[in-house]
């Protein structure tokens, strides 16, 4: 602590990972990494409800071990994936700057990221044959921008609106036999409603929108969604509750794109996990929740 508005945090951790796999036909795989990840915050209280933060932090991200295993996937006569052994860990630096007013928050985020494990797909035109292959990106630069704030239409409806700006740059060569480079700005919108109404009901409704964004070298979007929830207050505590998620069924639709034309490669396709559900909960307070007298007990 520098002065009564001024504080600081400072960490450091040290890691030392090893990776070691044994193949049969002798094409054996070593790997050791030693990292610092060093972590640094740097808070500044203007006043009683202004403050602002600057940080520094350098994280870690392992290839999930599906991604690891030798396996051969094959989803369909025209498509098959395998898995990378030879995957390496993903390191991302973030400087990150935060400005508080109240319950507002505004923050300027910069990420460059490092070995991003992404699915890598390729075309066997005379075979027509596609293959997915998981890979390393060689570098990603994104620039963030966040705005949270709450409004309060009525006395009986708050929302909470949160609102996104994403400017994402990748470059890749290593894994390639041409170098690929797509920038692609990004934005997203969400909104949640409450809205107090009478007799001790409260009615919630939730929902979001983002345009294109990309993952690897894939531009993928993902359909705008719509969840609500009813609540009821009863006497004593006890509560009845609905919820009805992803009421427009699309939150699990989602459109990919890889597009290279210098390989003369375009793969797309469409994805949906979507799922609506309604789940009821009812909940009841057991025992007395007044105490009826301060127990006292002497010891000696």
């Amino acid at each position: 602590k520098f002065s009564k508005k001024i504080n600081a945090e400072f960490g450091l951790r040290y890691e030392h990972y090893t990776y070691n796999l044994d193949s049969e036909s002798g094409e054996d795989i070593a790997k050791a990494f030693k990292n610092p990840f060093p972590i640094v915050r740097v808070n500044y209280n203007i006043d009683s409800v202004h403050s602002l933060q600057l940080a520094f932090n350098r994280s870690i991200t392992r290839p999930p071990f599906f991604n690891l295993t030798s396996f051969l996937l094959i989803l369909d006569s025209s498509l098959v994936v395998y898995a990378n052994p030879r995957l390496r860990p993903a390191f991302t630096n973030t400087v990150k700057i935060t400005y508080g007013h109240k319950s507002t928050i505004l923050s300027l985020a910069y990420l460059r990221r490092t070995g991003q494990v992404y699915f890598y797909n390729t075309m066997n035109k005379p075979v027509h044959l596609q293959t997915s292959v998981p890979m390393n990106l060689d570098l990603e630069n994104i620039i963030e921008a966040n705005l949270s704030f709450p409004v309060s239409a009525t006395k009986w409806w708050k929302m909470i609106w949160n609102l996104n700006g994403l400017y994402h740059a990748v470059k890749d060569e290593s894994s390639r036999p041409a170098i690929f480079q797509k920038k692609i700005f990004t934005y997203s919108v969400q909104v949640n409603n409450s809205l107090r109404l009478g007799n001790n009901w409260t009615v919630s409704a939730d929902g979001r929108y983002q345009s294109r964004f990309l993952v690897g070298d894939q531009e993928q979007f993902l359909h705008p969604y719509i969840n609500l929830g009813i609540r009821k207050e009863f006497t004593r505590g006890n509560t009845l509750g609905i919820v009805f998620e992803d009421v427009t069924n699309s939150s699990g639709k989602l459109k990919w794109e890889y597009h290279q034309p210098e390989l003369g490669i375009r793969t797309f396709g469409n994805i949906n996990f979507s799922e609506r559900q309604m789940r009821i909960t009812y909940t009841h307070l057991f025992g007395n929740k007044k105490l009826s007298g301060k127990r006292e007990r002497n010891t000696g």
